[in-house]
């Protein structure tokens, strides 16, 4: 993943259905910790296991420093049966613009060339 993307991260759960559960997902890179939960993740359950798709922001990425980020999925039920999968890990790339770029619909603004 790189720095100030938007991307999808797709995490696989096997053996659990998380479709009625809060699922939390926590990712650390250095210092920077970020959770996500609710309406920002997208949990689907086929065939024993549970697919979770977290979609971070550029402004999440960018306080991302290059490094090995880890992320885990923790999940709750209506019971407070709680429960977390294994820490995974992913690495980091460094952007050389680092900051939010933005559709100026096609146009180029020439100015940050020097």
């Amino acid at each position: 993943m790189y720095q100030g993307t938007t991307p999808a991260l797709t995490l696989k759960v096997e053996g659990a259905d998380l479709t009625d559960k809060t699922v939390f997902v926590t990712i650390r890179c250095g210092n920077y910790v970020l959770t996500k939960t609710g309406d920002s993740l997208s949990v689907t359950y086929a065939d024993d296991y549970s697919v979770v798709i977290v979609r971070l922001s550029q402004n999440e990425t960018l306080m991302m420093r290059k490094f090995e980020a880890e992320v885990q999925v923790r999940f709750i039920d209506s019971s407070g049966f709680a429960d977390a999968t294994n820490k995974a890990t992913f690495n980091v790339r460094e952007s050389l613009y680092q900051s939010i770029i933005k559709y100026s619909g096609g146009e180029t603004d020439d100015s940050t060339n020097g």
